[in-house]
């Protein structure tokens, strides 16, 4: 803790004798949020023999505090910092005036539809919610590229399993995860179209000669949203191949099989819709339906495993910057089916109030 502070003392130190030498605009805010949910769990949901209910109060893991920087010669920047010492962004950019070169740890591009990210965001149905890594990302107007970090490098989990695959096995990343996104409006309504590929290879060390199993991982989604004057509804439509590896936030993992010396594939679908009504300038409620699916063909055996998610909640402005989100929401787990055989998952619902302050 003195360490930090002494760290902290010293960054505040240079910022304030630097930011007027290096940058016009040093950009302050922040988000602090409360989550105040009584949680009912299935038993199927919670691998018990009983049901589960529990009050849920806690700082939500995604309250932040960070700035923008600008400059007048074309270099800018954003840092942002979330609970637990979490790094969320930070990032340099640099506008060469037909594009812009962004250095660092931000957005990833093929995160769509996130919206409003309760306790049950769209992302578990549809997916497309990769997070925040490393990566060098160009912008050419609507287009963006991205090399980015791989997901084996820091896999934050279990992103590089290979079912029956070696046990302690060595992992070898040749390239970077590599992503695109195009946005264009059409008319009213605005479209994305994103995707992205990864690879990675397993490798078993434990013989005579290592054998490689590789890993290849790809995304596709498009989103579309459009506005009906105070109303707005948005979509997501999205397919995959091993998204458990590509780091897709889906509500359900699985992961490939190694079968031999064959690495069988997951197949990943999801879609999610959203409608959103501003009632006033100060209300708006919120509600939103998404499927999910991942599937895989386990030597002649066919595996499938179903999700879902569904909420409404509203927004209450009480004053500029201070908001209260009361909401009603279920993570369905849905079916697992092996075969002939059906498993019911159950599902967890949440029944509470988000308090948000923004600054």
């Amino acid at each position: 803790m003195r360490k930090l502070f002494i760290i902290l003392a010293a960054v505040g130190f240079v910022v304030s004798f630097s930011a007027s030498a290096l940058a016009n605009d040093w950009a302050f805010y922040g988000r602090a949020m409360m989550d105040t949910y009584w949680g009912d769990v299935d038993k199927e949901a919670n691998t018990s023999n009983f049901d589960d209910s529990d009050l849920e109060w806690s700082l939500d893991s995604t309250s932040y505090i960070g700035a923008k920087v600008a400059t007048d010669y074309g270099i800018g920047g954003r840092f942002e910092y979330g609970t637990g010492v979490n790094l969320r962004l930070l990032y340099g950019t640099w506008n060469f005036g037909a594009g812009t070169l962004l250095v660092g740890q931000d957005y990833m591009p093929t995160n769509v539809g996130c919206g409003e990210c309760n306790q049950v965001p769209p992302f578990s149905s549809h997916g497309m919610y990769t997070d925040r890594y490393p990566q060098l990302k160009l912008t050419l107007g609507n287009l963006q590229i991205a090399a980015i970090e791989n997901t084996a490098i820091n896999p934050g989990g279990v992103k590089t399993n290979l079912t029956n695959g070696p046990a302690a096995p060595d992992i070898d990343v040749s390239m970077p995860k590599l992503e695109a996104r195009y946005d264009l409006n059409v008319g009213p309504a605005s479209l994305s179209l994103v995707g992205g590929y990864e690879t990675f290879d397993v490798v078993d060390n434990t013989g005579a000669t290592e054998v490689e199993y590789g890993i290849d991982s790809y995304v596709l989604a498009l989103g579309a949203s459009t506005a009906f004057g105070p109303a707005k509804i948005s979509g997501v439509v999205s397919m995959s191949q091993n998204p458990s590896n590509y780091g897709l936030f889906f509500l359900e993992s699985m992961y490939p099989v190694l079968n031999g010396t064959q690495v069988l594939d997951v197949d990943g679908l999801g879609w999610f819709v959203a409608l959103s009504y501003a009632v006033s300038e100060t209300v708006r409620v919120d509600a939103g339906y998404g499927q999910g699916k991942l599937e895989i063909d386990e030597a002649g055996t066919k595996i499938e495993d179903t999700f879902g998610t569904y909420h409404v909640f509203a927004s209450f402005e009480l004053a500029k910057g201070m908001v209260l989100q009361p909401e009603y929401a279920v993570k369905d787990y849905d079916e697992y089916k092996s075969g002939t055989t059906t498993t019911d998952q159950g599902k967890k619902t949440y029944i509470g109030i988000r308090w948000r302050i923004d600054w």
